[in-house]
């Protein structure tokens, strides 16, 4: 019997479903899938398929536990017979589990009741965010934009007069299976974007495409002493701080940013509504993997959140990282971002990391590298970083460099 992947099962049963008025295929159909896979021979993908079938019955179920400890019994024989035989993709293997480990923790407790919690709002004067990176709570910093912004105040206008002419933008449409439910369909100049924004310009690194726009920017001392600007062997250095533009309607649906970064966000117009899980609620929330990549996707997109609140101009907010979270923007937006690890993120960042380095990192993989990139992380937890940085000195930052070479001598 030749198994399909699930997702596409799902997929195909939702497009069938919704032309009969109806969102989500029935429990018989999942009963029967499950027992036709039940019946087939063991193998590797039907262990994964049948897995994934008995996690997504388990939503609709108060009581779940067993149907989510068998699906985490077969991941680990799958996982453990793929591993041996190596027939298996190594992306396909890697995804499999890292969700092996949110049913794990799913089939640990019991699903948590959803109770709207008050987003802490705090000054940019008296911010100290340790305490909240830690604790997973996301916090709001009031003036903190302003901190980052200083006098420029970014709008389509002054964005117009200082993109570069020859910069081209990646505009991003919504894109179902996709992460953050967006996908690039489209490439324009950048000012031309700005001019008549039509789509998303969504994470679109400025030391790549636009370096002459961070002239004048701050990093403010809660992300100063970002790891990954610290650390050579990581190609993420380059790719923050990121620019974002979004007309009104415009979104980011439900998702986890990657390898386990905290995610900063500075607002300098519009608004934008922002919904935020605690990482504890990510295994309940439908978690999947994208087919063409290793991004965390979630089905459970109109779920309630624990935490919301809406991001004015001059705002900073910092969701740590694994916390699931979808953006919409109430207005047209313009956005700075910047992803980045410190002391309290920086073991699930090697994580992460050691995982994703034989598909995704081949420049930088490999046991070595992963053995230099630990030692410096723990090296740089036992520093202190500086108050704040213009943006121009937080790239060189000669001072630590020349820490970093002692400590690796």
């Amino acid at each position: 019997m030749e198994v399909v992947v699930p997702a596409a099962e799902v997929a195909r049963e939702r497009r069938r479903a919704k032309r009969e008025r109806s969102e989500e295929p029935s429990v018989g159909f999942v009963v029967e899938k499950i027992a036709a896979l039940r019946r087939s021979r063991p193998s590797v993908p039907r262990d994964i398929s049948l897995a994934r079938w008995l996690e997504y019955l388990s939503r609709s179920e108060a009581e779940n536990e067993d149907r989510l400890c068998e699906a985490l019994g077969l991941l680990e024989r799958a996982v453990a017979v793929a591993s041996k035989t190596r027939r298996v993709p190594r992306c396909w293997l890697r995804d499999v589990r890292r969700l092996r480990l949110l049913l794990a923790a799913a089939a640990a407790g019991p699903r948590p009741a959803v109770a709207t919690r008050v987003v802490p709002i705090v000054s940019a004067e008296e911010a100290c965010l340790g305490r909240f990176l830690r604790l997973g709570t996301p916090v709001l910093v009031r003036g903190g934009g302003d901190v980052v912004f200083g006098s420029r105040r970014w709008t389509l206008e002054t964005l117009f007069d200082e993109l570069p002419p020859d910069a081209v933008a990646e505009i991003k449409e919504p894109a179902p299976g996709r992460w953050a439910g967006l996908e690039v369909r489209r490439t324009c100049a950048a000012r031309d974007f700005v001019a008549a924004p039509r789509g998303y310009l969504h994470d679109w690194s400025l030391p790549r495409h636009a370096p002459g726009l961070l002239d004048g920017i701050s990093i403010p001392r809660w992300i100063a002493g970002d790891y990954l600007q610290r650390c050579g062997e990581t190609p993420y250095a380059g790719a923050w701080p990121s620019l974002f533009v979004g007309p009104q309607g415009t979104r980011s649906a439900l998702h986890v940013d990657a390898h386990a970064t905290h995610f900063a966000m500075a607002l300098a117009s519009g608004a934008k509504d922002w919904r935020v899980w605690p990482a504890d609620r990510a295994p309940f929330l439908g978690p999947r993997f994208s087919d063409t990549s290793e991004d965390l996707l979630f089905d459970d997109d109109d779920r309630p959140a624990p935490f919301e609140i809406t991001q004015l101009p001059g705002d900073l907010i910092v969701v740590p990282s694994n916390c699931p979270h979808a953006v919409d923007n109430a207005d047209t937006t313009v956005a700075l971002a910047i992803n980045f690890v410190n002391a309290t993120n920086a073991d699930d960042f090697l994580e992460s990391f050691a995982i994703a380095a034989d598909d995704d990192l081949p420049r930088c993989c490999g046991e070595d590298a992963i053995h230099r990139l630990r030692a410096d992380l723990r090296y740089l937890a036992e520093t202190d970083p500086p108050h704040f940085l213009r943006w121009r000195d937080h790239l060189p930052w000669p001072a630590w460099q020349q820490l970093c070479c002692k400590h690796k001598r």
